[in-house]
């Protein structure tokens, strides 16, 4: 059966935060479904209080009671990284990744630990990925899977950016989704530095 009547298109950018189309007008329901991050159902939640009757939200993330533990950790990440290594996993077209990225070369300067500690992953092509490190001057190695589907089914991957926590035997021990807040850089600086003597000592002492 046909629509029984006009349809308007409403356009915006959930990215930077452009919802004026939605500034005027009611409706009885809002089906909210690409909410890739918290902020974009922040912000649509704002703009529309008070002008919806039902506001219903999907996500295929959120059918997780626990979110960390579908996010990798506990689980044996299979990379060929060092143990106690930090793994930074994006894309090189999503904007929050982009974001990111500096908060990434900020615990590298931090750590001091350069490429014997910290590694990208990229879910993109090849040239794609290197073409993105050259022009955001990274400070950490990346690299990317071979199969990028199944890379991100075995680990559990259903967001990006995210920040993990290798431990001993390639356990992921620690997951943070999303961009990175104070807060979480601190705590990755500081799980980095305690690893530290660990990688030294496997290094003979250097």
């Amino acid at each position: 059966q046909d629509w029984p009547g006009e349809v308007v298109e409403l356009t915006g950018d959930r990215d930077t935060g452009d919802l004026a189309s939605l500034a005027d007008g009611e409706w009885d329901v809002c089906i909210d479904n690409p909410t890739s991050v918290p902020v974009w159902v922040r912000d649509a939640g704002q703009v529309l209080k008070g002008r919806v009757g039902h506001y219903i939200f999907i996500s295929t993330i959120s059918v997780y009671a626990d979110f960390g533990a579908a996010n990798t950790e506990g689980f044996t990440f299979t990379t060929k990284h060092a143990q106690g290594e930090r793994t930074f996993i994006f894309t090189t077209t999503r904007p929050y990744c982009e974001k990111n990225v500096e908060n990434w070369k900020r615990i590298v300067e931090l750590t001091e630990q350069g490429n014997e500690m910290i590694a990208g992953i990229s879910l993109d092509a090849p040239d794609s990925t290197r073409q993105y490190a050259s022009e955001h001057d990274l400070n950490y190695p990346i690299g990317y899977p071979n199969d990028i589907t199944g890379f991100k089914e075995t680990n559990k991957l259903n967001g990006v950016p995210i920040t993990i926590l290798v431990g001993e035997s390639g356990v992921a021990e620690k997951v943070w989704l999303g961009v990175l807040t104070e807060e979480n850089i601190e705590e990755v600086v500081a799980a980095v530095t305690q690893y530290k003597p660990m990688i030294q000592s496997m290094n003979g002492g250097q």
